[in-house]
């Protein structure tokens, strides 16, 4: 029973991981044909527009792309619940924060009394409001699995330092709004398949691409649109949230990631 309990263990996770790949796979594919039907229509509505063309020939390309633009958002949720089927499947970690990211000029919290990094805040009760954390765990905070939010110029850094499998953070603005710059730097992480960030106002999705004999790349899209947010450096990958995730009336923005599940 213990053997066989191994093996549906394996499998679950198997099967999990290539369905994931499977939807990628999908909607990318879809995502092409939806530009070439944009395309479509915008030719048809020029040669309306000048003369050349009935307004059927728009209708008809109008109705060639609306459903296919609704496979297209259907495929994204099936890929944010295979995240799910991955975690569910894993066993995976998940760390949750409600800390006030620093402003320019604010100081970042403060260290414990002997001298290491502030732990992150407790989780919340569901619809709590976020707050700083009061108080700080005695226990010093381990090497890796932690959050720590700091401050380099006029941008405030929420430093993830490895948490391992698939994790997510709640980023909360001071009181006194959103600061200019928000980065987040993902620490010790070897690969960084996917991460997503989203608020009430927009959705940040960066997805790993595999291409045989090439060197990984990432694409990142804000609403569908591609947007140069993340990097690479030697030591972390850096995320720098768009200014369109930032809520004016300081709204959180939910990050989630999934370290190298392939």
């Amino acid at each position: 029973a213990y053997e066989l309990a191994i093996q549906n263990a394996f499998a679950d996770v198997e099967n999990a991981l290539v369905s994931r790949q499977k939807i990628g796979e999908q909607i990318l594919a879809q995502e092409r044909l939806v530009h070439a039907l944009k395309e479509y229509s915008r030719y048809a509505y020029l040669n309306y527009d000048g003369g050349y063309a009935p307004y059927t020939d728009v209708l008809t390309a109008e109705e060639q792309r609306f459903p296919q633009e609704l496979n297209l958002a259907s495929q994204r949720t099936q890929l944010l619940g295979s995240a799910v089927g991955i975690y569910r499947a894993t066993g995976g970690g998940w760390i949750e924060i409600a800390q006030s990211t620093p402003a320019s000029g604010e100081k970042a919290p403060a260290k414990q009394a002997d001298g290491s990094p502030p732990t992150a805040p407790a989780k919340q009760a569901q619809g709590a409001p976020a707050a700083a954390p009061a108080a700080q765990s005695t226990e010093p905070a381990a090497r890796n699995d932690r959050i720590e939010v700091t401050t380099d110029g006029d941008a405030s850094v929420v430093n993830v330092y490895r948490v391992n499998g698939i994790g997510g953070a709640q980023v909360r603005s001071p009181k006194s709004g959103w600061p200019r710059t928000v980065l987040i730097r993902l620490h010790g992480f070897p690969e960084l398949e996917s991460l997503k960030a989203t608020s009430r106002n927009a959705a940040l999705d960066c997805e790993l691409h595999r291409i045989n004999g090439q060197a990984p790349q990432y694409t990142c899209t804000v609403d569908g649109k591609r947007a140069d947010a993340l990097t690479r450096t030697p030591g972390y990958f850096q995320v720098k949230l768009p200014a369109s995730l930032l809520a004016t009336d300081g709204g959180p923005v939910d990050v989630h990631w999934v370290d190298q599940w392939r």
